[in-house]
């Protein structure tokens, strides 16, 4: 499974080398020492890839790979500046910029299911959950707990006109059904405590039914589990000086 992590660039290490650019065109006439930084990043592989795709009762579920934000999670709305005011230019016209549906901290990943059995699946008793290495869980994030994230991430008042894209989302979620013989594909969306965590996690979907009785009654029901690994690295970069651009010179796999 290969989640994808909403994160965020550290800014905070963009402007301490950028002012340090500029020292160095000052003081750096003739050339100056290398510079030597580092940075931590963390890559996701499955722990067996045959639970990429399982099959149980009739029902089949896939965990899709994601390599970046799903294009549906993006949107261009007018930006404010510090003071949460929208932005325009001096002829008028509204200041545009691109964000993202999902904050900085959340996990996105795309699942399918297929029902293959002679009645509907109706997921408005399944548990949705991610579990971190620690333990912790997370549940699935409906389309209201979405949106207040977004709010809090994004105060601005503009944020309000891309809650219509929002919800043209396709969550997994309570209000999700599916007929014989037809498949659906969606989102799970969680929050969990940190991204930044080395080891196990696991997305769970337990109590999903596969036998009903006459009446539409639940009699049994069936779950999936896909497992992830989360490796961390120390990448080292070098400058020729402050102002060269960076170099990778190694990786190295931390305690995972």
């Amino acid at each position: 499974m290969k989640h994808f992590r909403v994160k965020r660039e550290d800014r905070a290490v963009a402007v301490m080398q950028a002012a340090v650019a500029v020292l160095a065109v000052v003081v750096c006439i003739g050339g100056c020492a290398p510079v030597t930084f580092t940075k931590q990043r963390f890559e996701w592989e499955a722990y067996d890839k045959n639970e990429y795709v399982q099959t149980k009762e009739g029902i089949t579920v896939e965990m899709h790979r994601l390599s970046e934000v799903p294009a549906e999670f993006f949107t261009n709305v007018q930006a404010c500046n510090q003071s949460l005011v929208p932005v325009v230019k001096s002829t008028g016209q509204p200041v545009m910029e691109r964000i993202t549906l999902v904050p900085v901290g959340h996990i996105i990943d795309k699942v399918t299911i297929t029902n293959h059995t002679d009645h509907v699946i109706r997921l408005n008793q399944a548990v949705l959950r991610l579990f971190d290495p620690a333990g912790n869980q997370a549940e699935a994030l409906d389309y209201e707990q979405l949106q207040a994230a977004l709010f809090a991430a994004r105060p601005c008042p503009t944020t309000q006109y891309v809650v219509p894209q929002l919800k043209l989302l396709k969550l997994y979620g309570r209000n999700v059904e599916i007929v014989p013989g037809t498949s659906f594909t969606g989102f799970l969306v969680f929050h969990p405590n940190t991204i930044e965590m080395a080891g196990m996690w696991k997305v769970a979907l337990y109590e999903i039914p596969v036998r009903t009785d006459d009446a539409g009654r639940v009699k049994k029901t069936t779950q999936f589990e896909i497992r992830s690994v989360a490796k961390q690295y120390t990448d080292y970069y070098q400058r020729k000086n402050a102002i060269a651009p960076a170099v990778l010179q190694r990786s190295e796999a931390g305690a995972n």
